[in-house]
């Protein structure tokens, strides 16, 4: 069924979202390199709430400058479309008749990262919800500038490169998840018993090779599984809210990856369909994310 977006279109819609996100970026290298290295003082830190985890989350300048940049592009354009984003908790409502159409904004993800002005591990994301469904979705790593995106009414999905080289993501179904790592949040002791097996290492029975950890944004840190860095990514359990998790979804699914729950008790994995909404959901699991041609090998795992 073709999408109604009323007097613009999918292509109108993509070069927006694609052009902003990529202001957005070099808004946010021009005060990592210059403000935040050379006065710190004029980024005014605010605790924002505390983590799942009980790290403290915090707010900068910013962070506001790079929300407002998105609100003022996406609000002038497309004035109708609802927006969630995470600063201020805004939100706006869709005004389009008989369909929910809505923006997810996630300005700087991963502030810590920026705070502590890290060399990896800070992101900014962009998402597009129609009736359910993400129809858009740009992430994209600040500090290699990289862009991973798809735009509506398009079956091509991107990695837009520094230098403005472009190529198609796709995912080789010939790798094992044994050859492959997983890629984790925190070393393996703070998950579970089955986690803590699957990251063995494949000589010790584990299901991937080894393990890589990584934090800060959650969009750097999905981008190590769409092009194929590592082979599977395991989330805590945690609230999710949609400008982190709904970006993520949409290129996962677009990309043919499953969420499978993590079972708390047993040796066992569910498939399941995350929730796509302006709402904060909670996942009372563990969460693993592979590509659908790896559920096999997953199932031989299991039983061996």
């Amino acid at each position: 069924m073709p999408l109604d977006f009323g007097p613009v279109n999918g292509h109108i819609i993509g070069k927006v979202m694609r052009d902003t996100t990529r202001r957005v970026v070099e808004q946010i290298r021009a005060k990592l390199y210059v403000e935040v290295l050379f006065e710190v003082k004029d980024i005014k830190d605010e605790v924002k709430d505390t983590k799942d985890d009980k790290r403290t989350d915090f707010v900068t300048e910013v962070d506001r400058a790079a929300q407002d940049t998105y609100l003022r592009q996406l609000g002038e354009c497309f004035p109708d479309f609802g927006i969630v984003a995470e600063e201020f908790g805004y939100r706006t409502p869709c005004y389009v008749k008989d369909h929910e159409i809505f923006f997810t904004i996630d300005g700087i993800d991963g502030t810590r990262a920026f705070l502590d002005q890290r060399s990896k591990g800070i992101g900014t994301a962009i998402a597009l919800v129609y009736d359910g469904e993400v129809i858009a979705s740009y992430t994209a790593n600040v500090l290699t500038n990289e862009l991973y995106y798809y735009r509506p009414e398009s079956d091509n999905t991107h990695r837009l490169g520094d230098f403005g080289q472009r190529r198609l993501l796709q995912i080789d179904a010939r790798k094992r998840l044994f050859n492959q790592d997983v890629l984790l949040r925190n070393g393996p002791t703070h998950y579970s018993p089955l986690v803590q097996r699957m990251a063995r290492g494949g000589r010790e029975g584990g299901l991937f090779e080894d393990v890589q950890i990584e934090g800060g944004s959650i969009a750097v840190f999905m981008m190590r599984l769409w092009n194929g860095d590592v082979g599977g990514v395991v989330l805590h359990v945690g609230s999710q809210k949609p400008w982190d998790i709904v970006p993520v979804i949409g290129l996962s699914w677009r990309l043919g990856f499953v969420f499978m729950r993590i079972e708390s008790e047993g040796n066992a994995l569910t498939e399941f369909e995350p929730t796509v909404s302006m709402e904060t959901v909670l996942w009372n699991h563990e969460t693993l994310i592979v590509h659908k041609s790896r559920l096999e090998e997953i199932s031989t795992w299991l039983v061996g």
